[in-house]
């Protein structure tokens, strides 16, 4: 379970050092350059050494897996009474979690609810740019009723994001959210009462 883990903990930790630069660049188009994002990875135990994972675009065999394996190791034993009470072991890759820092504040805590709309829409367009990267295919991109909670200005930037995606699949409830020209550009269609038709 350490071995496999400590696997998971390093390409993890390489993927989300790659989605922070990607998400970085996003964040501040959306924002016009008014915040930084900070994507933060949050293991559920401390490794020590802290996880160091290969850089971005080099193979996760560089890295040296021993160090988290052994810091894992030791906090399944320390840790095994309190696992076999709670019948699951609460701590590993699947406890890990993901910080979005503006400055050093947590979005989840103190963002606004614009604020942590347009940083999960900047991640999932540096998904996009790193997974297309890494497979060397764009993936469709769906975003839903990303609109209802975005201000004019990022709304209009949004749209300007969207023109470098391959393929997206939006819904909405309001078309006015969207400018006459994308909507011009877009492929319409509306479900009413419970059939799709189109626009």
């Amino acid at each position: 379970m350490a071995e496999h883990g400590a696997r998971i903990i390093a390409e993890r930790q390489r993927l989300i050092v790659a989605l922070d630069l990607e998400a970085r660049a996003r964040h501040r188009a959306l924002t016009d350059g008014r915040e930084l994002l900070r994507l933060q990875y949050l293991p559920s135990f401390a490794a020590s050494p802290s996880p160091v994972a290969a850089p971005a675009g080099s193979a996760l065999s560089s890295v040296d897996l021993t160090p988290i394996s052994h810091a894992f190791a030791h906090h399944l034993r320390a840790a095994s009474r309190r696992d076999l009470a709670a019948g699951m072991t609460l701590a590993g890759p699947h406890r890990d979690d993901l910080g979005f820092l503006v400055g050093e504040r947590d979005l989840r805590t103190y963002g606004s609810r614009g604020q942590q709309r347009t940083a999960a829409l900047a991640l999932k367009l540096a998904e996009v740019e790193v997974m297309t990267r890494e497979t060397g295919e764009p993936p469709v991109l769906l975003l839903d009723d990303v609109m209802s909670e975005l201000d004019a200005t990022r709304r209009q930037m949004l749209l300007g994001a969207l023109d470098r995606a391959t393929q997206a699949i939006i819904t909405t409830t309001d078309w006015d959210d969207f400018t006459e020209e994308f909507r011009a550009q877009a492929h319409r269609l509306r479900v009413v009462g419970g059939k799709i038709e189109e626009v």
